[in-house]
């Protein structure tokens, strides 16, 4: 599940989970960023049209996807090594993409909604050819998909009482049937690696002060057999939250803090404790999730950096003048690689950056 994009930035980083006994939290102080030049490169760009892309997936070094919708329909750009090739995805009428992602047997995926009449539906890719699996009523336009016959949406289903109490539902298919699981929180965020680390975040004691939504970070793990509460900090964020679970041992949370001024929050679970960070506001942190970078670390955007205790702030131009203003449309990294993928929409059009010259 994704966080919409913003087109003025700031956001950060945050948590992370276990089941097992696990060790008290540690709260690592704010601190300034060391400030290095950026390694960031354009890879992809495309102005025409004015595309907007919803995100970034990659299979391998040599089979990367992004989608997006223009004017025309939905489209994705794919780099199969050498070149980046555009072309439009077969859909139905009125289909919108909302996210990109890949499964572990190469299989692209691509969740959305049918403007007309309203239903929820992905396009995937298995092979060469495009189809369409239009997805039951009560679905909704994220979540994390294993393969054909292992698939976790975000249920349409969510309400809170006047405590503050919610509720969330969640979708899983088999291959053979649909099983709705309802979950005790407002579920913000679903991901995972496989349905032995499959995890999602929420908020509980909902608030609502001044147009602004509040509660209490909480995450939930897939057991095998039903959702179960996680022990965790609980620091009160703006509801809206992004998990990255990399591994079991190395999971984080995005979230803004609600304790003033919207300051980035990371906590990352490493197998035996939680580290509660606060980004510094320098850093240019957006409301994407977070991509491990292959060294023990993270990135939140191009700018923005956690490793070995330290934070980076990567400054340097690398995007073209007309892209201006923009935002993040979502983060991926090139499994097997050190090398992160950052979408990028802006006015002016789309690209496609990466921190490394692509292998």
């Amino acid at each position: 599940m994704r966080s919409p994009i913003r087109f003025l930035l700031s956001f950060g980083v945050a948590s992370v989970i276990g089941l097992a006994c696990m060790a008290p939290a540690s709260a690592a102080q704010r601190s300034s960023p060391v400030i290095v030049s950026t390694p960031w490169r354009v890879v992809y760009q495309n102005r025409s049209g004015l595309p907007g892309l919803v995100g970034v997936t990659a299979v391998s070094a040599h089979n990367i996807w992004a989608v997006g919708n223009r004017r025309a329909g939905t489209f994705a750009a794919h780099w199969d090594g050498r070149r980046w090739l555009t072309s439009g995805i077969p859909h139905p009428a009125g289909f919108v993409a909302q996210s990109v992602q890949a499964d572990s047997h190469g299989g692209i995926w691509v969740l959305g909604f049918i403007t007309d009449p309203a239903h929820s539906a992905v396009i995937a890719r298995n092979g060469t050819t495009w189809h369409t699996i239009m997805l039951p009523s009560g679905a909704g336009t994220s979540g994390v998909i294993f393969g054909p016959s292992d698939m976790w949406l975000d249920g349409n289903a969510s309400a809170c009482n006047n405590s503050g109490q919610c509720t969330s539902t969640v979708m899983h298919w088999n291959g053979r049937t649909w099983t709705t699981f309802t979950v005790p929180t407002l579920t913000s965020d679903l991901e995972g690696t496989t349905d032995g680390n499959l995890w999602l975040t929420g908020a509980d004691n909902f608030r609502q002060v001044s147009g602004q939504e509040f509660g209490a970070l909480v995450a939930y793990r897939w057991s095998g057999t039903s959702w179960r509460t996680v022990p965790m900090p609980h620091p009160r964020i703006l509801i809206r939250s992004s998990i990255t679970p990399a591994s079991p041992s190395n999971v984080w949370i995005s979230a803004f803090s609600a304790a003033g001024g919207e300051p980035a929050l990371a906590v990352h679970w490493n197998g035996q404790r939680w580290t509660v960070l606060t980004a510094p506001t320098i850093l240019d942190i957006s409301a994407t999730e977070a991509v491990t970078d292959g060294r023990g670390g993270a990135w939140f955007t191009p700018a923005a950096r956690w490793n070995n205790g330290t934070w980076y702030d990567y400054v340097g131009l690398w995007l073209p003048g007309w892209a201006n203003p923009y935002a993040y449309a979502g983060m991926s990294r090139i499994p097997g690689t050190t090398v992160a993928l950052v979408a990028i929409v802006s006015q002016g059009g789309t690209l496609i950056g990466a921190s490394q010259r692509l292998p």
